[in-house]
């Protein structure tokens, strides 16, 4: 009988899930032009402008856009499905646990969200159209004509590297906790080789771009590092 329970409870969930997204989907495409110009209002031009080489590909890719837009909307709905399905088979320490992960990753979504369409994506702008040629600065005239599709699949794509490298660092920052802090300080080393190369692999081709980067992530391993001491500390006093 319970599990018949169970697969009513894991259906109705299902349903639930698949119903936002319905709607997330329903939506997103009743707005796309508005959600295209806000993703495209970093441009130098007053409004945004993309082409098209195919005939079909501008419906092919509004289709593509609000259904990679609905998935991604769905995901924190589908997080507290998930959690609220879990709930009564945990420990307190589970429940504590997993309610601190799944916290962190519906903020982490809203925060990759933020940084994507306020910073990274004017920025890249900027700086690849930056590459632009002109007959009076150097005898030839290369001008940006950017496709649609291709820049909606550059932001989806950059979207979701970002939320899997945020919620990769989360997790492995709860493996980290488990070691013991004078570990940590011996991975120095192994830590910021990686860094840099993650900082190479992520940002634009430009020193500055990577370097910017790279420290930004030592800084962030060695401030964990410090607030994991001070943890310890602090429960050692008590």
């Amino acid at each position: 009988m319970k599990i018949k329970i169970y697969i009513k409870e894991i259906q109705f969930r299902l349903f639930f899930i698949c119903f936002c997204f319905l709607l997330n989907l329903l939506t997103i495409y009743y707005y796309k032009e508005q959600l295209i110009f806000s993703l495209g209002q970093h441009q130098a031009s007053n409004f945004p402008h993309f082409i098209a080489t195919n005939l079909p590909e501008i419906f092919f890719c509004l289709i593509k856009f609000s259904i990679y837009l609905a998935l991604y909307c769905t995901f924190p709905v589908t997080i507290i499905q998930l959690w609220l399905f879990l709930i009564p088979a945990l420990y307190k320490c589970e429940y504590k646990t997993l309610k601190n992960f799944l916290t962190l990753s519906i903020l982490l979504f809203f925060l990759s969200n933020f940084l994507l369409c306020t910073k990274l994506l004017p920025y890249c702008w900027k700086f690849f159209s930056g590459f632009q040629l002109t007959y009076e600065d150097s005898g030839i005239s290369v001008q940006l004509e950017t496709r649609l599709h291709e820049y909606i699949d550059f932001f989806t794509n950059t979207l979701f590297s970002i939320n899997l490298t945020l919620n990769f660092c989360m997790i492995l920052s709860f493996f980290l906790l488990k070691l013991p802090t004078h570990f940590l300080t011996k991975l120095r080393k192994i830590i910021y080789f990686s860094n840099f190369i993650a900082a190479t692999i992520i940002t634009p081709p430009d020193i500055l771009s990577q370097l910017i980067t790279g420290i930004s992530l030592i800084a962030m391993y060695e401030l964990f590092i410090f607030s994991l001491f001070l943890t310890k500390q602090y429960k050692k006093g008590e």
